[in-house]
């Protein structure tokens, strides 16, 4: 269970985020939604205190992100983009990196498995193609066994192949892992999660279920269209 009451983060001079409060359970994927520059980043690096928490509180169960730091991260798993992974690295070292660091059970053959990466496992991520180091990024999701597990602009990601990232949802789902994505995206956007966070000045302005009018939504908040899953 994933934990933000009253929280209050600031990128510049003036909050980000304001007495922005939700709760995820487990098994539940969320997506936050909302254009470019609204603060969805930003949300994401606040909750892995990457950001100073200004005020409120995040918590992982009974975890603090300030009182139970190290606890609080080892529970749970944030990669920005795969642009943050290591290019000198093998794809093996990168799994391996995950399991030690996370405390994992994971079987790294079963994990590469899953993902198509056995025939890659020691090559370096410099050398692999940009949907390959996607499959890299999401298998080292997997692999950490994170109960809270959180990816920016997921949609994006998986522009090209909305099957497999369906896929990958509904295995994380089963796990009872707790999910949350952002999106500048409404694409697909439905069938992939259970609550719709529409982020606004700062607050989550509305919760829908993914049966709405996600689009006449999107509307009412932020007057220019949404990104149909075109490249950011």
């Amino acid at each position: 269970m994933l934990t933000c009451k009253k929280i209050e983060l600031r990128r510049y001079k003036e909050p980000t985020i304001k007495n922005l409060t939700f709760q995820l359970n487990p098994g539940e994927i969320c997506a936050i939604v909302g254009p470019v520059g609204v603060g969805k980043k930003t949300l994401l690096q606040g909750i892995v205190g990457l950001l100073p928490l200004r005020k409120g509180a995040i918590k992982i169960h009974s975890l603090s992100l300030t009182q139970n730091r190290q606890s609080f991260l080892k529970s749970i798993f944030y990669i920005e983009s795969p642009r943050h992974l290591s290019g000198d690295l093998t794809v093996k070292h990168h799994l391996a990196m995950v399991k030690k660091e996370w405390c994992s059970t994971k079987d790294m053959a079963v994990v590469s498995h899953m993902f198509a990466l056995t025939p890659h496992l020691n090559k370096r991520l410099n050398q692999l193609s940009r949907e390959q180091k996607v499959q890299v990024m999401m298998a080292l999701y997997v692999m950490s066994d994170c109960p809270v597990m959180m990816f920016n602009e997921l949609l994006t990601l998986h522009l090209r192949n909305k099957a497999a990232l369906k896929k990958l949802l509904v295995y994380l789902q089963k796990n009872g892992k707790t999910v949350l994505f952002t999106t500048s995206s409404l694409y697909g956007l439905s069938e992939l999660c259970h609550r719709v966070f529409f982020l606004h000045q700062g607050q989550i302005a509305y919760i829908a279920q993914p049966d709405e009018d996600l689009m006449t939504i999107y509307h009412h908040f932020y007057p220019a269209k949404p990104r149909q899953g075109e490249e950011i």
